[in-house]
């Protein structure tokens, strides 16, 4: 079968560094609403990866993309 990503419902999240987990972005976007599914890519020792969060609803999205900027540790 096919996967077909509902993307006005995904938010783009880039250079993540490589404490961030999975875990930690959902649990920070689950703030903005109930996350969906949460992928993150790329070699875990470069601190240039990036990752998607899906969200339950759009408008959820959109409230994440309020977070455009924010800096994790």
């Amino acid at each position: 079968g096919r996967v077909l990503i509902d993307m006005e419902r995904t938010v783009y999240v880039g250079n993540i560094t490589a404490s961030i987990t999975e875990d930690t972005l959902s649990a920070l976007f689950g703030h903005c609403g109930a996350v969906t599914n949460v992928r993150i890519s790329g070699d875990p020792t470069f601190n240039a990866r990036f990752g998607f969060v899906e969200f339950e609803e759009q408008s959820m999205a959109h409230t994440a993309c309020m977070l455009n900027g924010l800096m994790l540790a």
